[in-house]
């Protein structure tokens, strides 16, 4: 019985923690997400978002900037963005190629962000 409860009182602990985040894909940011929906997603209790920022082994996301500062706006308290590298894919050989033009876009851009995974 204390197995149980314990475990019912780690799930509560748990769930009463947890934040609600999504992830948005390069192709997504790059159609445009307006400051309208990331209002609408914070109000309905999203606080984080992770936003592609290179898709495979095409190219970096050319709206990074706009859908980072839009999460940020809408009063996210976390935006992080994150590389899909494909190691096999046209644009990422030399593998530095890609994480060059990462770093060039989001210094060249000044996008505030989390961290990059």
């Amino acid at each position: 019985m204390f197995v149980r409860v314990l475990v019912l009182l780690l799930f509560s602990v748990g769930v009463a923690l947890a934040a609600v985040g999504m992830d948005i894909s390069a192709g997504i940011c790059e159609e445009g997400v307006s400051q309208e929906i990331w209002n609408c997603l914070a109000q309905q209790g999203l606080s984080f978002a992770s936003i592609q920022v290179w898709e495979g082994g095409y190219e970096v996301n050319q709206n990074i900037g706009g859908c980072v500062g839009g999460a940020w706006a809408a009063g996210f308290s976390h935006v992080d963005v994150y590389a899909f590298l494909c190691p096999n894919c046209y644009g990422n050989n030399p593998p530095n190629y890609a994480l060059s033009e990462i770093r060039n876009t989001l210094t060249s851009e000044g996008v505030n962000f989390g961290m990059l995974w």
